[in-house]
């Protein structure tokens, strides 16, 4: 397991194998030549020069196969955030964990909602 933080000092999660986890335990990314994909393919980031994850904006339109997200692993204990270091021109940050964890919470609650819908009372 690979802890990994953003440029801004983020502890953003862990790595495990190409599985890229926050640590409240989502898979949000997979690791493919060098760089991550979410769950729906899109561009998530890549390590910088300095080790941290950033977002290259030229590669902001880069897609993979989506994939299946692995089950939810029980949330770990946050280290404390580092200092930051300067993104370099052309990049921003990597987004934080706190963006997924809302992003994962919303999607259960549309599910939620899609099937309360659907039913017949």
């Amino acid at each position: 397991m690979q802890l990994v933080q953003t440029c801004s000092g983020e502890n953003f999660g862990y790595i495990t194998g190409r599985n890229l986890r926050t640590f409240s335990g989502y898979h949000v990314g997979c690791l493919v030549d060098g760089e991550f994909y979410g769950v729906d393919g899109s561009y998530l980031g890549e390590f910088s020069k300095t080790g941290r994850l950033i977002f290259d904006l030229s590669k902001k339109q880069k897609r993979r196969k989506p994939f299946k997200p692995h089950a939810d692993k029980r949330p770990l204990v946050k280290c404390a955030d580092l200092p930051s270091v300067k993104i370099p021109t052309g990049f921003n940050d990597f987004p934080s964990a706190t963006s997924f964890n809302r992003r994962r919470e919303q999607k259960r609650v549309e599910n939620l909602l899609e099937g309360y819908v659907n039913s017949d009372p």
